[in-house]
């Protein structure tokens, strides 16, 4: 566990040095620099915070439902653990879609989208 002081927006709400599971660091070699003939050592990130806004949600989970439509994968794949895992790794703050989500709401919405760019196309 680190501690990890957040920004002062979150003083009010006593979380201040509030302690934080972080992500376990990768291990990296030391790398040379040919340029100065010097060896060092990268510190890793060991942990970061992630934050995600409503609209950039919904913009990823739309991407998300375009790739599964386009590539025709099985609406399965976001109920799948090993699926959720990859994601949360990824991105952790990132929110993986029902199959009903991305079958009702999200094909209603890029059909639509779809509808309406085939629309403008024909009015040219």
């Amino acid at each position: 566990m680190q501690s990890v002081a957040t920004d002062s927006t979150d003083a009010d709400d006593n979380h201040d040095n509030e302690d934080v599971k972080l992500h376990k660091p990768s291990t990296l070699r030391p790398q040379s620099d040919s340029s100065t003939n010097r060896s060092f050592t990268q510190k890793p990130i060991t942990g970061f915070i992630d934050f995600i806004t409503d609209d950039e949600l919904n913009t990823l989970q739309e991407d998300l439902a375009k790739a599964i439509f386009s590539s025709g994968t099985p609406l399965s794949m976001v109920g799948s653990p090993y699926w959720k895992k990859f994601f949360e790794n990824l991105r952790p703050s990132f929110k993986m879609p029902t199959r009903q989500n991305i079958a009702g709401k999200q094909l209603d919405e890029l059909y639509d989208d779809l509808q309406s760019v085939g629309r403008l196309a024909q009015d040219q």
